[in-house]
């Protein structure tokens, strides 16, 4: 009942809200347009960049005694899959051909489809605005707000540097 369960260790750095909006198009009697029904379908999701504390190793901490400098190694954010809760699809009108009857009817399967195409947008998307230059900001700051409290309590002399591991 419980399924597999595992430790995680990464820490969320940036979010954004994103939206998309698709049409949807049920083709109706030898797909002429006054047979057709279309719908606009918009999907709000949340984009998650985090990175993951669990591949810190002891090499990716560097002291350096001759000026004070602790450096940390912090692999690149990575964007989590994109969730779009049910309840942030938002469903417009279905608007008819003048001779298509009915509702628009689409299988789970045509459903899944159509929402796996949004999240592939929303992440091209993500991609195009190069969102992950703010996530790596974050990233940055997320570690040094962290770290950079218990370095001064050992040591007030040191101070952190933080920079991405070079892959």
């Amino acid at each position: 009942i419980l399924g597999d369960s595992k430790h995680l260790s990464k820490l969320e750095v940036y979010s954004r809200d994103i939206s998309e909006l698709t049409t949807v198009t049920e083709a109706g009697l030898m797909k002429l347009s006054v047979f057709t029904k279309n719908q606009f379908v918009t999907y709000h999701g949340k984009a998650i960049y985090t990175i993951d504390l669990s591949q810190l190793k002891n090499s990716d901490i560097k002291m350096d005694e001759t000026n004070f400098l602790i450096t940390i190694n912090i692999p690149r954010p990575a964007l989590e899959p994109i969730n779009i809760p049910s309840d942030n699809i938002e469903f417009g009108d279905v608007n008819k051909g003048i001779l298509a009857l009915g509702d628009l009817k689409l299988s789970p399967e045509d459903t899944a489809k159509i929402e796996t195409e949004a999240k592939n947008k929303m992440e091209q998307k993500l991609i195009e605005e190069n969102v992950i230059q703010e996530a790596e900001k974050y990233a940055k700051l997320s570690v040094l707000e962290m770290y950079q409290p218990i370095i001064k309590k050992v040591s007030p002399a040191y101070s952190l540097e933080v920079v991405y591991k070079t892959e």
